[in-house]
């Protein structure tokens, strides 16, 4: 009844000189700018009328249509090592129903369509599998599951793997602590033994003439320091340096070095390379000093 009287109204007007869209050619125009996951299933308008005038006639009507999803639909839910998993959202065949407006104009001898969806009727869709790339898989497939499975077992052998580096970083460092503790005590025993003092800069800095020295000193080609001299070194010689020159000590080794200062004055020392260390010649004349190993202290 309510569409009959739509009827007799679009024509009352149309014998009025309004002219009046047919429905069929609005819901040609609806269809066409459906995408193509959606099928129209059915369409109606109601309420016609025209807002504009019998020359100009610009017809608004609210529409109702019944749309249809093609094939099933989905959203990501999450992804994992780089794999979509999609959750469905709706299946194919499912139907819903939209609310809204259209209006329409003249254009040369048709009507152009212009449609307006009411936001309050718009269903969450979701997009087609096809959407997510060949790679997509869906939550709770085989698939998915086997995916899950093999990254749970790689983050559980990752688990062990840094647990184990851990651990022996720990062990490692354990290791590198009891031996420097020892390492300490064995210093502490030969500088208590010898009665040695720690190592100045230059050889002959805590040395008077014609004495002699016991210092505690770890070997080192290192530095800016000079050495002047071989076997006999100018006494403002680089003491770390000198020791490995005279292969008293190698690089990097500890131990226990007698430094003699004799009185006599050189001043033709002769400089040569020899264990990493280039000493170097002097013609002024000099106190030299020579060193002689005591005990060397073994680092493990």
């Amino acid at each position: 009844m309510h569409r009959i009287l739509i009827l007799v109204a679009c024509t009352l007007l149309a014998a009025c000189g309004g002219s009046v869209p047919a429905e069929g050619d609005i819901r040609n125009a609806f269809q066409q700018e459906l995408p193509g996951l959606l099928e129209l299933k059915d369409f109606d308008t109601e309420d016609p009328r025209n807002i504009g005038s019998a020359e100009q006639p610009v017809w608004v009507a609210r529409t109702t249509a019944t749309l249809a999803l093609r094939e099933p639909t989905f959203e990501i839910q999450t992804v994992e090592a780089d794999v979509r998993l999609l959750k469905p959202v709706r299946s194919a065949g499912e139907t819903f129903t939209t609310y809204g407006t259209v209006r329409s104009e003249r254009a040369g001898n048709g009507w152009r369509h212009r449609f307006q969806s009411d936001g309050s009727s718009n269903p969450v869709l979701g997009r087609p599998r096809s959407d997510y790339g060949p790679d997509a898989l869906v939550a709770g497939s085989d698939e998915a599951r086997a995916l899950l499975a093999r990254i749970e077992e790689q983050r559980a052998q990752a688990r062990i793997a840094e647990e184990a580096r851990i651990a022996a970083e720990a062990a490692e460092r354990q290791r590198r602590e009891a031996a420097e503790a020892a390492k300490r005590q064995r210093i502490e025993a030969a500088v208590a033994k010898h009665g040695a003092g720690f190592a100045p800069r230059r050889l002959g800095d805590l040395v008077g003439t014609n004495e002699r020295g016991l210092f505690l000193v770890t070997g080192s080609i290192a530095g800016k320091g000079d050495v002047w001299g071989t076997d006999e070194y100018a006494c403002g010689s680089d003491f770390a340096k000198a020791v490995v020159h005279a292969g008293v000590l190698a690089d990097g080794e500890t131990g226990i070095v007698e430094v003699r200062e004799i009185g006599e004055h050189r001043n033709n020392l002769l400089g040569s390379p020899r264990n990493g260390v280039a000493s170097r010649s002097e013609d002024f004349e000099y106190q030299f000093c020579t060193v002689r190993l005591v005990e060397r202290i073994p680092s493990a």
